[in-house]
């Protein structure tokens, strides 16, 4: 079902950057209750410049490593399809597409706040099929690849701006 969803994204936004050294990423234990610690670790995966390291892993931590301690996120997107259900797809859903994380970023010497939340413009149904062929448009790959640049754009920018 996730091929009939579209995401407006700008081009230049899509693109992967070269990112240089990688930033070496411990994710603090997280207790939700749902899956938003999995969710991240699979985009945290997908950066380029972004490597997690897992504490028990018993390999010897990178002094620059930074630890992430996720905040819980609430559901921002809600949008009941049930006419776009109803009809098959024929009929769109226009709503919108949630990326980012709220989290706490901690070096070895400065503790920062980061919220790279953000929301796109999704289209889901038989319209967003064919949408996904336009130029600023793209399917839940793209969407997901997106979603690890920003975060890893997030982190740079709070690692940057905790270190002048």
């Amino acid at each position: 079902m996730s091929g009939c969803v579209a995401y407006n994204i700008q081009d230049e936004d899509r693109r992967a950057r070269d990112s240089g050294d990688p930033v070496y990423v411990i994710p603090a234990p997280y207790s939700g209750a749902d899956n938003q610690a999995e969710e991240f670790a699979k985009t945290l995966s997908m950066a380029n410049g972004l490597r997690m390291i897992s504490p028990q892993s018993g390999i010897d931590l990178p002094a620059e490593a930074v630890v992430v301690e996720l905040k819980p996120d609430t559901l921002r997107c809600f949008s009941e399809p049930m006419l776009t259900v109803l009809t098959l797809g024929i009929i769109p859903d226009v709503n919108c597409g949630a990326y980012g994380y709220s989290f706490n970023l901690a070096t070895a010497d400065k503790a920062v706040e980061v919220d790279n939340r953000g929301e796109v413009t999704s289209v889901f149904g038989w319209a967003g099929v064919f949408m996904q062929l336009l130029p600023d448009w793209t399917g839940e790959t793209g969407f997901a690849q997106y979603n690890a640049n920003e975060l890893e754009k997030a982190i740079r920018a709070a690692l940057d701006e905790s270190t002048e």
